[in-house]
C-alpha cells in the first residue's frame, strides 16, 4: 500500500469510526468534560500547506459547553512517517484557518484553532515550533500542538484503559502500531475484547482496519493469522460502498476484515443503483486488490477472465478470495475452480 494509503484509512478513523471517542482518547477528560463536538470544518479553500492537492478533512469544530468562550477548531494531522517540519505547517495551517474560516461572519467571529498531529510511525521531538531572536526580548512566534507518537505508546495500556471504560473501544485500532502488540497473546486479548463490542458493523472496522495498520507496523503476518475467523462481521465501509456504488480516495475489500487501500483515477460503478455499474466496479476493484497485493500487473489470463464475468456475485467471490491467496497462482486456480 502507498503511504498515503494509510494517511487515510485513519482519516477515516476520525471521521466515521467514533469521532468523540478520538477526541477524548487525543486530549482528554478536561476538554471533554468543557467542549461540545458540533461538525466537521468545511476546509475546501484552504489546503494543507506542502500539500496543494489536499485539503485537510479533519478539522473539528467545537462549541463551549458553559456557552463562555469562543468556538474552538481543532486541526487533526495524521502522518504516515513523522516529519518534524510538521510542526512548521501545522502552524501555517492553523493561523491560515483562523483567517479564512470564520465561525461566522457578520458580524465576524473566529475560531480559537488549535491543532494535534498524530504520528503513526515514527517520532516528532517536541511539540512546538519556535522562531525566536537572540536579545529581542524573547520576541518572535511560538505555536505549541498535542503530539502522540503510536510507535512509542504500549498496546497494553491501551487495551488496560478499554477495559476499565476509561476510553472508547473503537481506540483499539490504533493498537497494531504501538508497543507490545506484536505477541499472539497480545492479538488474543485484543480480539476477546473487540468481540465484546455490540454493533456489528464496528466490528468489522476494528478488524479491518487494525490489518490495514499492522501492516504499515510490518506486523501484518501475526494480525492477520490472530484475527482469523472474524472476516465473517461486515464492515461499515464495505456497505457504504455497496449502497453508493461509488467511492474516490478509498479502495475496500475484505481480508479476515477489511483492508484499505487509496484508489486514484477509478469510480466504482458508472450509476449508483444500476446492475452494469456495480459489475463494473466490482471489476475494477477486483483488479486493484490484486495489483496492491502482487505489486503489478496482472497476467492476461487473470485480467481476461475478470473483463469477461458478468456475474456480480462471482466477482464478488473473487474479491474475497482475493485478499486471502497466498499468490497469483492460488487465486487463478480459485477462479479456474469456481468456472468448472
Amino acid at each position: 500500500m502507498a503511504i498515503n494509503d494509510f494517511d487515510q484509512a485513519a482519516r477515516y478513523v476520525a471521521r466515521h469510526l467514533d469521532p468523540i471517542g478520538l477526541f477524548h482518547w487525543l486530549l482528554g477528560d478536561t476538554f471533554a468534560d468543557l467542549w461540545e463536538w458540533r461538525e466537521w470544518l468545511d476546509t475546501q479553500a484552504v489546503p494543507f500547506p506542502g500539500a496543494p492537492e489536499r485539503r485537510s478533512d479533519t478539522v473539528a469544530t467545537f462549541d463551549s459547553r458553559a456557552m463562555n468562550q469562543p468556538p474552538l477548531a481543532l486541526v487533526i494531522e495524521f502522518m504516515s512517517h513523522a516529519r518534524q517540519s510538521t510542526l512548521l505547517r501545522m502552524t501555517q495551517y492553523t493561523l491560515q484557518i483562523h483567517h479564512d474560516c470564520p465561525y461566522q461572519r457578520k458580524p465576524r467571529i473566529d475560531y480559537t484553532v488549535i491543532g494535534a498531529i498524530i504520528n503513526l510511525t515514527g517520532r516528532t521531538h517536541g511539540n512546538r515550533f519556535r522562531m525566536r531572536a537572540v536579545g529581542a526580548n524573547s520576541l518572535g512566534v511560538v505555536a505549541q500542538f498535542k503530539v502522540r507518537n503510536l510507535q512509542r505508546e504500549s498496546a497494553t495500556e491501551l487495551l488496560q484503559q478499554v477495559q476499565a471504560g476509561t476510553i472508547s473501544r473503537s481506540m483499539l485500532v490504533w493498537a497494531p502500531l504501538m508497543q507490545d502488540a506484536d505477541t499472539a497473546e497480545f492479538i488474543a486479548a485484543w480480539r476477546s475484547e473487540v468481540e465484546r463490542d455490540p454493533k456489528q458493523t464496528r466490528r468489522g472496522d476494528l478488524v479491518g482496519l487494525a490489518v490495514v495498520f499492522a501492516e504499515l507496523a510490518k506486523r501484518r503476518e501475526a494480525w492477520v493469522k490472530g484475527v482469523a475467523g472474524m472476516n465473517d462481521v461486515r464492515s461499515e465501509i464495505v456497505m457504504e460502498w455497496e449502497a453508493k456504488g461509488e467511492q474516490r480516495g478509498i479502495a475496500i475489500g475484505e481480508q479476515r476484515g477489511i483492508v484499505i487501500g487509496e484508489q486514484r483515477g477509478i469510480v466504482i460503478g458508472e450509476q449508483r443503483g444500476e446492475q452494469q455499474g456495480k459489475i463494473k466496479g466490482a471489476r475494477n476493484a477486483l483488479t486493484q486488490c490484486l495489483q496492491i497485493r502482487f505489486n503489478g500487473a496482472l497476467p492476461n489470463a487473470i485480467a481476461r477472465t475478470i473483463a469477461e464475468q458478468t456475474d456480480l456475485a462471482t466477482l464478488e467471490s473473487w474479491l474475497k478470495q482475493a485478499f486471502v491467496a497466498g499468490s497469483l497462482d492460488a487465486f487463478l486456480a480459485e477462479m479456474d475452480g469456481a468456472k468448472n
